[in-house]
């Protein structure tokens, strides 16, 4: 009885605290409800769900988008996520095979938030039996293209390139997040094409083990910072290299302290935005 009446609250408390604190756009400004984005979500191949990492609200609905694909369509649907890297395929495996939660944060190094926002989907998904998949690249290696540049890459023994998208691999150079990255890497340094490569790997590895999971007739939910679907370009340009007929739709997440109206320079970063007050989960 207990814990059915502190299920109950939480749901209550969340129903109370988003009723007040976010709303739905698609691209043309227009307010939108949850149902119609995840419908609308279900008619394209992949989700590419853009999220603020320390944003609950972002990650709930994050939540509440896998269960819904699941409620529609059953097995065939398949979670990715920019949060697990190639080195961790194995025990997330693992962890979707015997729910062992305590032994897969003892084995891999997780992110901070993984307890309050990246486990609750990934739990939901052992218990309904949906493949999750890690589809970023391994860390160290995005940073030796930072020191060294792309190139560095086939310098590698086959095992890891294995886990890398193909090389050489493309750059959107023309793409506004490619140059910002770039202006950004010049500030670090004078690195700028290397920066702007070193995220572009991430954002072409991640593409590339999305379509690698990718079953047709399926829908591919993906989760990931903003910034990598934002504005079309990042994974979404990856996407259309690698498999140009592919369909997919972008949601992106942005803070505002007013949420009933939303700023003209965001209706082009995605199908989808999620505005929401300023928000961190308590510690």
């Amino acid at each position: 009885m207990k814990k059915a009446l502190t299920v109950l609250l939480i749901i209550l408390s969340f129903n109370f605290y988003s009723q007040f604190n976010y709303q739905w756009f698609n691209n043309k400004g227009e307010k939108v409800d949850f149902k119609f984005v995840a419908e609308s979500c279900l008619q394209k191949d992949i989700t590419l769900f853009g999220e603020l990492h320390d944003n609950p609200i972002a990650h709930q609905f994050q939540l509440e988008m896998g269960k819904y694909f699941f409620e529609k369509i059953g097995a065939n649907i398949a979670i990715g996520s920019e949060m697990f890297e190639r080195h961790q395929v194995a025990f997330l495996e693992q962890y979707l095979k015997d729910g062992d939660v305590e032994k897969f944060k003892n084995s891999t190094e997780l992110w901070s938030n993984f307890q309050t926002d990246y486990y609750p989907l990934l739990s939901y998904c052992q218990q309904k039996k949906i493949p999750y998949y890690a589809t970023n690249i391994t860390r160290p290696y995005a940073n030796l293209v930072f020191k060294y540049g792309q190139d560095t890459l086939k310098t590698l023994n086959q095992s890891i390139i294995d886990n890398l998208c193909p090389l050489p691999f493309p750059m959107d150079t023309t793409g506004s997040q490619f140059k910002e990255l770039f202006k950004m890497g010049n500030e670090m340094g004078g690195k700028g094409l290397n920066f702007a490569a070193a995220q572009s790997v991430k954002d072409a590895t991640m593409a590339w083990f999305i379509l690698q999971n990718f079953k047709e007739n399926s829908k591919f939910l993906h989760l990931n910072g903003s910034f990598h679907s934002d504005y079309y370009q990042s994974i979404c340009f990856y996407l259309k290299q690698y498999k140009p007929a592919i369909t997919f739709a972008t949601i992106s997440v942005v803070e505002s302290k007013k949420i009933k109206k939303i700023k003209k320079e965001n209706l082009t970063k995605a199908d989808f935005i999620l505005v929401t007050v300023p928000t961190k989960r308590e510690e």
